[in-house]
């Protein structure tokens, strides 16, 4: 489980990114957060494996508070999708995916590239289950489309089977159809792991297809929390009002 307590960030200048939200996301839901721009989404996301710090409220990772001791403890327990894939162009696929596994191998094993067989089986496994051939297993990623990318980052996010998935737009840079395969592709893998899934998304229909639950966010603040399809013209509508209007 994950559970935010009247969390709030705000920044040196004034700004603030969550005002605050008090949330409480089960465990093995696909949970979208979804707004425009500056809603406070990836603010949100990022707290949950500690690379942003709320500046007051408390936060409960797969049920253990996060702070400074616990820090470490938690970020192993959570993997990271991005936006932008974060692939390393000149390596295979099958190496992007092991170096989801780096923080857990000894460093010779990874310099020499000899992982675990077991992790090497999971990485093929993993890669098969997000449609990537064999071919394209032993491939350079520089070699892939963006879609097919995204999907390594995916396989990569579940290499060490995480109890939560955090995914950070993951579709903003992909075109209508391939993003419906990616995130298809991500929800079956998250429900064959039990992962809870925190996607953030500024796309409504996307919301719509895929979350369990959406909690609609519009300037640091939690303005809808339902299902999707709770998730009305009026209320889409006004999760994208301009502040003020």
């Amino acid at each position: 489980m994950i559970e935010f307590r009247d969390i709030h960030k705000r920044y040196a200048d004034g700004t603030r990114a969550v005002d605050g939200v008090s949330l409480s996301i089960p465990e093995s839901q696909f949970c979208v957060l979804l707004g425009s721009s500056g809603a406070g989404k990836s603010t949100l996301l990022k707290m949950i494996n500690g690379m942003v710090e709320p500046t007051s409220g408390e936060l409960l990772v797969t049920s253990e508070a996060l702070n400074g001791k616990t820090r470490s403890r938690i970020q192993r327990r959570v993997a990271m999708i991005h936006q932008h894939f974060n692939l390393v162009a000149r390596l295979s696929v099958e190496t992007n995916i092991l170096s989801g596994a780096i923080a857990t191998v000894p460093a010779w094993r990874i310099f020499a590239g000899a992982y675990p067989a077991e992790l090497r089986r999971r990485a093929a496994l993993l890669a098969e289950e997000m449609g990537l051939s064999e071919v394209q297993f032993h491939r350079r990623c520089a070699d892939l489309s963006g879609g097919q990318q995204q999907r390594v980052g995916i396989a990569r996010a579940f290499l060490l089977q995480p109890p939560v998935v955090l995914a950070d737009e993951p579709v903003a840079s992909l075109d209508p159809a391939t993003s419906n395969g990616v995130l298809k592709a991500l929800r079956h893998t998250a429900r064959e792991n039990g992962a809870t899934v925190v996607c953030s998304l500024h796309q409504v229909d996307l919301a719509r297809a895929f979350a369990d639950r959406i909690v609609g966010m519009r300037d640091g603040r939690v303005v809808f929390d339902g299902s999707p399809e709770a998730l009305d013209t009026t209320a889409s509508e006004a999760l994208y009002a301009r502040a003020g209007s």
